[in-house]
């Protein structure tokens, strides 16, 4: 997102207009009317990505990723 689109954005949002959300690519729009995922109601928080993840002591989520591999998914 340009600098100038962001503050655009938080100047709507600080005066409660609504914001039409971003278009989806037509693979995820198909996902979408399938059911199979679910667009989110608002942006993530500005330190999304630097926030500790959870505890997965038995590396689930990296096993079942590796199992969708070799499954070709």
């Amino acid at each position: 997102m340009t600098e100038t689109t962001a503050k655009q954005t938080a100047d709507r949002e600080a005066i409660g207009q609504a914001i039409a959300p971003a278009p989806l690519p037509e693979h995820l729009r198909d996902l979408e009317q399938k059911g199979l995922i679910k667009r989110g109601k608002q942006p993530l928080p500005a330190n999304f990505w630097g926030l500790p993840r959870p505890a997965d002591p038995q590396a689930a989520v990296r096993l079942t990723v590796l199992r969708e591999r070799e499954a070709g998914w």
